[in-house]
């Protein structure tokens, strides 16, 4: 194969190409874009009314395949959370 010009090579450009393009991908995937600070806070309690300690509480990525956890704590002794950086 001819060089290009300026000597690059059909290879060298190719690379390039597949470089910038995952590079466009990565910048204009929503996490990229999304702002950071939101908070949820909240109280688990029973069924009986009582609240629930050390209860795991998960913030989903509902925008994904199936859902990432993007953030996570637990209850503390009165059932409360808070879950930031959202």
């Amino acid at each position: 194969m001819k060089p290009l010009r300026h000597g690059l090579g059909i290879a060298a450009v190719i690379t390039f190409v597949m470089v910038f393009g995952l590079a466009l991908l990565v910048l204009m995937s929503p996490h990229a874009r999304a702002e950071t600070t939101g908070t949820i806070t909240g109280t688990v309690t029973a069924a009986v009314g009582g609240p629930v300690q050390n209860c795991q509480v998960q913030a989903f990525d509902a925008s994904s395949f199936g859902g990432w956890p993007v953030a996570q704590t637990q209850t503390d002794a009165q059932g409360t959370y808070t879950l930031g950086g959202l």
